[in-house]
């Protein structure tokens, strides 16, 4: 009992661990950051994607993990960056009138920071071979 106790252990833990590696690098666009864009890895093979989100210097990192493909190998990537719309401010003092005017009041459309081409992973011509003995560095520079 206790050695069928003790496999059925190291099945359940050896099922809950997922291999892991990380990707880094940076997302320029004519050279210069892009700040606050998502950067999406899908795997070529199936599997989970993983997305990781620039900093001001246009830097990020990401965990790619095995769930049903193993981490390594070549990725599909999409880099987004987005302007959302001007938003109803929902401060009103009070009347119906003024409720009215801000609905009512023009409002910018979304603008792409980035060109919408990178937008999806299958389009965008971006790819990467993440590889699990290396240093995984991924930059991108983006063309308008």
């Amino acid at each position: 009992m206790a050695v069928s106790f003790a496999a059925w252990l190291a099945t359940i833990a050896g099922c809950a661990h997922d291999e892991s590696i990380e990707v880094r690098g940076t997302v320029t666009l004519a050279g210069k950051p892009v700040a606050n864009a998502a950067v999406l890895f899908v795997a070529d093979s199936g599997g989970r994607p993983a997305v990781g989100t620039t900093d001001a210097q246009g830097a990020y990192r990401l965990q790619l993990t095995s769930g049903n493909s193993p981490p390594a190998g070549r990725y599909l990537v999409a880099v987004t960056a987005i302007d959302a719309p001007d938003a109803p401010s929902g401060e009103f003092e009070s009347a119906t009138e003024e409720v009215m005017a801000e609905i009512s009041r023009p409002r910018r459309r979304p603008r792409w920071r980035t060109p919408p081409r990178y937008a999806d992973p299958q389009t965008s011509g971006l790819d990467f071979e993440v590889n699990a003995e290396t240093d995984n560095v991924a930059d991108f520079d983006l063309k308008p």
